[in-house]
């Protein structure tokens, strides 16, 4: 009985995931970043946040969807490049079945040795958060890893 009850607990676990791609755009000086979170998870943290449902991929979403994500993103997500605070701009997003991909991005930005981030994305919901970042720069891939006591992380290249 026992075994059982072990195994049951397992395949029900949810796991808790985001994955984040960062190009960098040589030709266009950008970083283009796009972020993919579970609706359900990201729909959670912004009532949250905001004491507001948002109702995301539905007819019923509320008009302030993109401010309070944009106002979420400001929160949690910061990126430094060569120990330099940089401004972002939220684009928009898509849905995708279950997931929604939120688009950033980061405008002026000359070749770079370092890129910092700080990324909180969904922790505060659920402490099991793990949050993944892959880095491409011309070729050059980093990936880092965040998740409750490491939001802060740095890739060198």
């Amino acid at each position: 009985m026992n075994y059982f009850y072990i195994l049951m607990t397992a395949i029900v676990h949810n796991f808790y995931i985001s994955v984040t791609q960062i190009d960098f755009n040589d030709e266009a000086k950008t970083l283009e970043i796009s972020i993919k979170l579970f609706i359900d998870d990201f729909e959670k943290a912004l009532k949250e946040e905001s004491l507001k449902q948002t109702h995301l991929n539905t007819i019923k979403e509320i008009e302030e969807s993109t401010e309070l994500m944009y106002m979420y993103f400001q929160k949690y997500f910061s990126i430094s490049v060569d120990q330099d605070t940089k401004e972002w701009r939220f684009l928009g997003r898509e849905y995708e079945e279950d997931a929604i991909w939120c688009y950033i991005e980061v405008i002026n930005i000359q070749d770079f040795n370092q890129i910092e981030l700080k990324n909180e994305l969904l922790i505060s919901t659920h402490e099991e958060q793990k949050n993944l970042v892959r880095i491409n720069k011309q070729g050059q891939k980093k990936s880092l890893l965040f998740q409750k006591g490491y939001t802060i992380d740095s890739a060198v290249f």
